[in-house]
């Protein structure tokens, strides 16, 4: 008996929906299904089709699938399908730089940032692959940042003012380690992730690692507002512009929160994705 399967993830309460056509029997174990998933495939077949591509790779996806992994586990494991479905296109350009457009928007969607970041800077960065003109329009702030910010290199300096309208400037915090966070008090995201953070920040041992948050909001009242309800005694500075600042320009902020953890020299050390990744810098 076969049957055809829709292919469903569920994350954190959201049923996630990839739409495929795979056809399998009951019979057929996973490990097999995906050994022998593209034996007899040629890729000059879906040259010209980019939904029938979509579909393949999906189908491909689901066999990935485990209801009992974690999210950040499944992320892995989609992560691993995705490298071997660029490999497996690498000889046929046009097949590959579609195959990867489709893996970034899909991860992208998903709030897959590590996956993203991954495919970025280990394909389009290295592969110099050319996207579509939606892609790059959305992707370039994203591709330009991780090719110009790398452990090591200096990150560019700013002055902005804090909420009495004095300027704070980089250059003059000194503190082991700083951690810069891009944010908005609009932002989902950033308010789930600053109480969790300004936790940290407030229980270090002693205060080796400074916080300057630069908010992106362009009204002082929505700010001030934030900071007070928040309790946020870091560094708090805003030029009120969004996101045509310069410094959010000079950082190539795509998206917040966005962060960055720097040394005393003002040399980048990491870009971390999560507060998990955070921990280790607050002591």
């Amino acid at each position: 008996m076969f049957r055809t399967i829709l292919f469903f993830t569920i994350i954190s309460a959201t049923v996630v929906v990839f739409p495929g056509t795979l056809t399998i029997s009951q019979n057929d174990s996973t490990a097999s299904a995906i050994a022998h998933y593209w034996d007899n495939f040629n890729s000059k077949d879906i040259s010209l089709s980019t939904a029938l591509l979509s579909a393949k790779i999906s189908d491909y996806l689901f066999l990935s699938f485990n209801p009992d992994f974690s999210k950040r586990q499944m992320e892995k494991s989609y992560l691993n399908a995705a490298v071997t479905i660029l490999n497996k296109f690498k000889s046929n350009r046009q097949v590959y730089e579609k195959a990867l457009s489709i893996l970034i928007d899909s991860f992208t969607h998903y709030k897959f940032e590590y996956s993203v970041n991954f495919l970025i800077e280990n394909y389009i960065i290295k592969d110099n692959v050319c996207l579509d003109d939606k892609s790059e329009s959305l992707f370039s702030n994203r591709i330009e940042q991780l090719k110009r910010f790398k452990p090591g290199s200096l990150v560019p300096d700013f002055s902005l003012p804090d909420s009495n309208d004095n300027y704070i400037d980089l250059n003059k915090i000194n503190s082991d380690l700083i951690l810069i966070i891009f944010y908005a008090s609009w932002c989902p995201h950033c308010k789930e992730l600053i109480p969790e953070l300004d936790s940290l920040y407030k229980n270090q041992s002693e205060t080796k690692t400074e916080v300057i948050a630069v908010s992106i909001d362009t009204t002082k009242s929505d700010w001030i507002d934030f900071i007070v309800k928040n309790e946020l005694k870091w560094i708090n500075v805003c030029d009120l512009k969004g996101w045509e600042g310069k410094t959010v320009s000079d950082y190539f902020i795509y998206a917040t929160p966005s962060m960055f953890i720097i040394n005393n020299k003002k040399k980048l050390i990491a870009i971390p994705a999560s507060i998990q990744t955070l921990k280790k810098y607050f002591r």
